[in-house]
């Protein structure tokens, strides 16, 4: 439920001139980029607990993508894939050692935050088959779209969707869900679903758990960041290949931001 996050004067992360290498001096977390792209050094450390590893850059190529927002400002993105080479957990002192080949996804950011965020997004990478022949398929997709308040509203149309090592961008990923508590932000079932010459998706997470990050400062800022973790399953549709996913996982996104 809690993060701990500190923003505008507290904010002490350290950037390298090629936005390839971020420091926390506060936690001793890092992360690191390979001058040719092709290799992820992290170390991601906070109470109790040590995420560090190296992996290689996994598919065809990420997605990479320029947005303009208004007045010459806007962002630049990379959406990517990972398989970890080495990697180890440790939680409240006991090591856990993470099985190389593991798959996970990355969202790397520079440029201008617009003044009011409001965005859906989902992140999911793993193996499905293939509908007609039942062979087995890879898969990954990450997408997002903004919310009626977001400002200015950016119709960026991102949304990666990767089979088998090929990259595919959908024009549109349409999320369904509904807040079943509106105090504590819990939903139903997400739907993800996109019908369009390029491809199509019908995809359906149910939460098992979730994150929340609320902070407020008049004046200031004003965050209410959602994540829910959960099961997926479903078909997409996509490049003449036809994709059935079960017992997968996925990661959504509702959140609003005000700087």
């Amino acid at each position: 439920e809690a993060a701990d996050t500190r923003m505008l004067w507290r904010n002490g992360i350290l950037v390298d001139d090629h936005c390839r290498r971020f420091d926390d001096p506060h936690t001793g977390s890092w992360v690191e980029l390979s001058p040719d792209e092709t290799t992820v050094r992290f170390r991601v450390a906070c109470d109790g607990l040590v995420f560090e590893g190296v992996a290689k850059a996994l598919f065809e190529r990420p997605y990479v993508q320029c947005t303009r927002y208004h007045r010459g400002n806007g962002s630049l993105q990379w959406w990517g894939n990972l398989s970890l080479e080495t990697g180890r957990l440790l939680l409240n002192g006991t090591e856990i050692a993470l099985p190389t080949g593991t798959w996970g996804g990355y969202d790397r950011t520079i440029g201008h935050r617009r003044p009011v965020q409001n965005w859906n997004w989902v992140a999911t990478i793993g193996r499905g088959v293939d509908t007609k022949t039942g062979a087995p398929v890879s898969y990954a997709l990450s997408a997002a779209t903004d919310q009626a308040q977001a400002l200015p509203i950016a119709n960026a149309a991102k949304n990666s969707l990767w089979i088998d090592g090929a990259h595919y961008k959908l024009p549109e990923l349409v999320f369904e869900y509904e807040i079943t508590h509106p105090v504590s932000r819990d939903t139903g079932t997400w739907r993800l679903t996109c019908d369009a010459p390029q491809g199509a998706v019908d995809l359906t997470i149910e939460p098992r758990f979730r994150r929340r990050e609320t902070k407020r400062t008049p004046l200031l800022y004003d965050v209410d960041f959602n994540q829910y973790y959960g099961d997926l399953r479903g078909r997409v549709r996509v490049g003449g290949r036809d994709v059935t996913i079960e017992g997968g996982f996925a990661l959504a996104e509702d959140a609003w931001l005000v700087m």
